[in-house]
C-alpha cells in the first residue's frame, strides 16, 4: 500500500536525513509508544505500527527512492497548482478591473449625455418661453393700443393660466421612463404641455390642478420601480384676469402679464436646476 501521509514528518526528521538520523528518530518515538510499555493505548499501538512502517520504507533504499519520487511529484504539482490558482487570482483581479473601468465609462458617458440633454433641453425651454412671451406681448400691444372703433373689441385676450407642474422620482435606472411613456402615462389624466428628464427624476407641466392632483393621489408608475410624485405649485400665482372682459387693458395690466410669464420662466428653471443638483448629489 502506497503510504499516503508524510513518513518524514512522521519521524521528524528532513527529506536529506541519513539512514542512521532516520533510525535514531525512529527509536527516540518507538519508544515512548511501544505496545509493551501502552498495552492499553490503541492510539499508541497505532502510532507504533506507523512509525516502523515508516522506518522500513525510508531505511530501504529503492523503496526510499520510489518514495521520494512520488513525494517530490505531489510537491511539484501542489506548486504548479498553487502558481496556476495565482494566475487565475490574477485574471480575475484584471478582469474585475477592466469591468469596473467599463462601467465607469459608461456612467460618465451616461451622465455627460444627461447633462448634454439638460442643456439642449434649458436651452429649448428657454427659446420657446421666449416665444411664448413674444407673442402674448403682440396680443397684449395690439388690444392695448387698439381704438374702440376698430373690429376688433377692445378685450382682454384668452390668457392661459400658469401650469401646474408635478416632480417625479424613482430609485433605479430605468429606460421605461422616457418621454414617451411618460406623455402617455400622464396624459390620462389631462394635457401635458412639457415633460424634462434629468437622471432619474422628471419635471412634468400639465395644463390645469385638477389634472396635477388626480396624477398625484392615483398614478404609481411601474410597480418594480415605482414613481415618487410631489405636486409643485407657484408661490406667488396673481389671481387670473378676467376672460372677456370689456375694461380695456392699460399700461399695469400688461406689466403684470409680462412679469407673470418672466416668473413662471424663471420658476421652471429654478426647478429643473433644482432637480439637476439633487440628481447629481444622488450620483456622488
Amino acid at each position: 500500500m502506497i503510504p499516503t501521509e508524510d513518513l518524514y514528518g512522521l519521524l521528524g526528521v528532513d527529506i536529506e536525513a541519513s539512514i542512521e538520523s532516520i533510525r535514531s528518530a525512529y527509536r527516540k518515538k518507538a519508544l515512548r509508544c511501544h505496545p509493551d510499555k501502552n498495552p492499553d493505548d490503541a492510539s499508541a499501538i497505532e502510532t507504533f505500527h506507523r512509525l516502523s512502517e515508516a522506518l522500513k520504507v525510508l531505511t530501504d533504499v529503492e523503496a526510499r527512492k520510489a518514495y521520494d519520487n512520488v513525494i517530490k511529484a505531489k510537491k511539484a504539482a501542489a506548486l504548479r497548482h498553487k502558481k496556476l490558482d495565482s494566475k487565475r487570482q490574477k485574471l480575475k483581479e484584471d478582469l474585475e478591473r477592466r469591468e469596473r473601468e467599463a462601467e465607469e465609462r459608461v456612467l460618465l458617458r451616461t451622465k455627460k449625455t444627461d447633462e448634454d440633454k439638460l442643456a439642449a433641453e434649458i436651452e429649448r425651454l428657454r427659446k420657446e418661453g421666449s416665444k411664448e412671451l413674444e407673442e402674448q406681448q403682440e396680443i397684449i400691444k395690439s388690444q392695448l393700443f387698439s381704438s374702440p372703433s376698430n373690429d376688433v373689441p377692445n378685450k382682454y385676450p384668452f390668457v392661459p393660466q400658469s401650469p401646474d407642474k408635478l416632480k417625479l422620482k424613482w430609485k433605479k435606472e430605468d429606460p421605461r421612463y422616457n418621454k414617451e411613456s411618460l406623455e402617455k402615462m400622464f396624459h390620462k389624466y389631462g394635457d401635458v404641455q412639457n415633460i424634462v428628464l434629468i437622471g432619474k427624476s422628471a419635471l412634468i407641466e400639465m395644463k390645469d390642478s385638477h389634472a396635477v392632483s388626480l396624477a398625484s393621489q392615483i398614478e404609481t408608475g411601474y410597480s418594480d420601480n415605482p414613481l415618487k410624485i410631489k405636486k409643485l405649485s407657484e408661490k406667488a400665482k396673481e389671481p387670473p384676469m378676467p376672460q372677456g372682459s370689456s375694461i380695456p387693458l392699460n399700461e399695469n395690466d400688461y406689466e403684470t402679464l409680462v412679469m407673470r410669464n418672466l416668473r413662471q420662466a424663471e420658476e421652471r428653471k429654478r426647478l429643473i436646476q433644482e432637480m439637476m443638483e439633487k440628481d447629481e448629489a444622488t450620483e456622488a
